[in-house]
Protein backbone atom coordinates (compact mmCIF):
# COMPACT_ATOMS: atom_id res chain seq x y z
CA UNK A 1 0.00 0.00 0.00
CA UNK A 2 3.07 2.39 0.95
CA UNK A 3 4.25 1.84 -3.01
CA UNK A 4 1.00 2.92 -4.07
CA UNK A 5 0.50 6.16 -2.20
CA UNK A 6 4.32 6.73 -3.43
CA UNK A 7 3.28 6.65 -6.45
CA UNK A 8 0.71 8.45 -6.54
CA UNK A 9 2.39 10.96 -4.59
CA UNK A 10 5.29 11.06 -7.43
CA UNK A 11 2.60 11.85 -10.04
CA UNK A 12 0.72 14.11 -7.92
CA UNK A 13 4.29 16.30 -7.98
CA UNK A 14 5.21 15.73 -11.16
CA UNK A 15 1.35 16.99 -12.11
CA UNK A 16 2.11 20.35 -9.97
CA UNK A 17 5.30 20.94 -11.43
CA UNK A 18 4.16 20.89 -14.85
CA UNK A 19 1.31 23.27 -13.82
CA UNK A 20 3.58 25.37 -12.66
CA UNK A 21 5.95 25.48 -15.48
CA UNK A 22 2.55 25.58 -17.91
CA UNK A 23 1.64 28.89 -15.65
CA UNK A 24 4.97 30.59 -16.21
CA UNK A 25 5.62 29.74 -19.61
CA UNK A 26 1.72 31.22 -20.27
CA UNK A 27 2.16 34.69 -18.22
CA UNK A 28 5.30 35.04 -19.61
CA UNK A 29 3.84 34.72 -23.57
CA UNK A 30 1.24 36.44 -22.31
CA UNK A 31 3.00 39.66 -21.37
CA UNK A 32 5.62 38.87 -24.64
CA UNK A 33 1.89 39.32 -26.91
CA UNK A 34 1.21 42.32 -25.11
CA UNK A 35 4.25 44.10 -25.62
CA UNK A 36 4.10 43.55 -29.13
CA UNK A 37 0.72 44.39 -29.43
CA UNK A 38 1.04 47.82 -27.87
CA UNK A 39 4.28 47.86 -30.53
CA UNK A 40 2.07 47.62 -33.19
CA UNK A 41 -0.49 50.09 -31.93
CA UNK A 42 2.48 52.98 -31.74
CA UNK A 43 3.48 51.61 -34.84
CA UNK A 44 0.35 52.22 -36.21
CA UNK A 45 -0.51 55.74 -35.05
CA UNK A 46 3.35 56.62 -36.36
CA UNK A 47 2.45 55.26 -39.83
CA UNK A 48 -1.07 57.22 -40.11
CA UNK A 49 0.70 60.28 -38.40
CA UNK A 50 3.20 59.90 -41.68
CA UNK A 51 0.32 59.58 -44.19
CA UNK A 52 -1.48 62.97 -42.97
CA UNK A 53 1.74 64.25 -44.29
CA UNK A 54 1.48 62.96 -47.88
CA UNK A 55 -0.35 64.55 -50.46
CA UNK A 56 -3.72 62.87 -51.44
CA UNK A 57 -3.83 64.14 -55.04
CA UNK A 58 -2.63 61.36 -57.16
CA UNK A 59 -0.86 63.69 -60.10
CA UNK A 60 0.93 65.45 -57.03
CA UNK A 61 4.29 66.01 -57.28
CA UNK A 62 5.15 66.13 -53.58
CA UNK A 63 3.29 62.98 -53.84
CA UNK A 64 5.41 59.89 -52.31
Amino acid sequence: MQEFTDLVKGQFDYLMEQVTKFETDYFELSEKVRQMYQEMMTLNAQLTEALKGQCAVQLCKERQ
